[in-house]
């Protein structure tokens, strides 16, 4: 049976080192091609991405986008408009700091070449988080083979209370699970939400399923660098006006950056010392299901890159440098107008059945 063909999305800031090794394990393992949108960053990103396409060529499909304000719904979904131009028929939405794993080392095609039935449209996954050292360096390859220690979450997830607790002690992050997310057959009557955690599917015809064979491993706090980037986004968030809700993690990290807290939330988010006894808190267990997945990546980027940080190229440091925003064409625009109306004209119709048939 012919493989299914796969197009992943990935919008990122600031996150080279992670970015490359993510959008890396998903090529060398479950995708055919990658759109990448590199939000305004400051760092190695923009250049990075340059030598990365040097390596996967037209694998990957590089956007930036240098706005200030960040709509990470429409963006994503913009994109994923762009992409149908190579002709997906599933795509797969992740983060800059996940990396699928399935079982016995298979590929997501092989998964998906098994959903022949069109009915099924969504295919959801859980997320498993890993904890990384307090000196994790996301450009240090060897720091990635560290990767040992899968968080253990004991709490119903409830925003409130998780914000509350871990802001006062009582939690961390890694008590409570994090949302499963989705894989979708492609179709321009579906709408992913932000996190890609649901579908909105216009049609009315998007079948769901869970598949325990799919995993992803997920780092949710690698670095103490990443934890301020992510409390800058939090300030952001807090600064538009919008609900507590709305990115509660980012939100609640800026609080506690602001408090001069943000060692005191590293020291209970990292594991500290490979040398002591094995620490209660974070709560995790040792295995090492995600490493052995990295090792092809790994093994990749280093020959590539000529070291093992991959914030140089050889012993050349990447220029940190921010890109110059991506225009689209005129065709891309009026083929995402004319996707735009049928899905709102899909919409109206769906209402107009809904009270007919409430009027019977």
């Amino acid at each position: 049976m012919k493989s299914p063909r796969i197009i992943g999305v990935v919008l990122s800031k600031n996150s080279w080192g992670i970015l490359a090794a993510s959008i890396t394990h998903a090529l060398l393992n479950h995708v055919d091609k990658i759109y990448v949108l590199d939000h305004n960053s400051a760092d190695e990103t923009h250049n990075g991405l340059k030598y990365l396409k040097d390596i996967w060529r037209e694998r990957l499909f590089v956007l930036n986008y240098g706005a200030y304000s960040f709509d990470q719904e429409e963006i994503t979904n913009t994109i994923i408009h762009i992409a149908n131009e190579s002709s997906p028929e599933w795509i797969y939405v992740f983060d800059s700091d996940e990396f699928l794993v399935i079982d016995e080392k298979r590929s997501l095609r092989d998964v998906l070449r098994e959903y022949s039935d069109e009915q099924i449209s969504v295919i959801r996954y859980r997320l498993e988080n890993y904890i990384s050292l307090s000196d994790f360096d996301v450009n240090n390859l060897a720091h990635y083979e560290k990767l040992c220690y899968k968080s253990m979450p004991t709490r119903k997830y409830d925003f409130r209370l998780a914000y509350s607790d871990i802001y006062n002690g009582k939690a961390t992050f890694f008590d409570y699970p994090f949302p499963s997310k989705i894989i979708f057959r492609a179709g321009c009557y579906r709408w992913i939400k932000t996190g890609a955690h649901r579908l909105i599917d216009v049609g009315g015809d998007a079948k769901e399923v869970n598949d325990s064979r799919i995993r992803c491993a997920h780092l949710a706090y690698p670095s103490k660098n990443m934890l301020i980037n992510k409390a800058i986004h939090g300030e952001n968030l807090v600064a538009s006006g919008l609900p507590k809700s709305k990115g509660w993690q980012s939100q609640l990290l800026y609080q506690i950056n602001r408090e001069g807290r943000l060692d005191w939330f590293w020291q209970r988010h990292s594991i500290s010392d490979l040398l002591k006894p094995v620490q209660e808190i974070p709560r995790h267990q040792i295995e090492d299901t995600f490493v052995s997945a990295l090792q092809p990546t790994l093994k990749l980027l280093e020959e590539k890159f000529k070291s093992k940080n991959i914030a140089k190229v050889e012993n050349k440091a990447i220029e940190k440098a921010a890109g110059d925003p991506s225009l689209v064409s005129l065709e891309q625009m009026v083929s995402l107008g004319k996707c735009h109306n049928e899905r709102q004209v899909r919409f109206i119709q769906m209402i107009n059945e809904i009270l007919r048939k409430k009027v019977k």
